[in-house]
């Protein structure tokens, strides 16, 4: 078995309760729960990561799953019993396009 090497770490208020993250090209999306939060990351130099954009919003509180699809990314919350969309086609200035909450969604991940 190899050695596992820590390259680099990276920390942010943004980030805690990190629930999920997705990775596409150079950037990390992280969603996490306690923060309410969508977090993007420059991951393009692993040395050197950096934050890009973040937002909160309520329709996030207690946020668990995402998926990443073309430019948009899908989240689900399980307190806010909500689907929020977010488009990341800048990925400096996330936007949320879209956000749904109903009782359907009670307890969605």
């Amino acid at each position: 078995m190899k050695n596992i090497l820590e390259m680099s770490s990276y920390s942010s208020k943004n980030l805690d309760g990190t629930r999920s993250i997705s990775i596409v090209d150079n950037y990390a999306y992280v969603v996490s729960s306690i923060s309410d939060s969508l977090t993007i990351l420059d991951i393009s130099d692993v040395r050197n990561i950096i934050e890009l954009d973040s937002f909160t919003s309520v329709n996030l509180d207690g946020a668990t799953g995402m998926s990443v699809i073309n430019n948009l990314i899908y989240i689900t919350s399980h307190t806010a019993d909500s689907l929020t969309i977010s488009d990341v086609i800048d990925v400096n200035n996330l936007t949320i396009v879209e956000s749904y909450t109903t009782d359907s969604l009670d307890g969605a991940t």
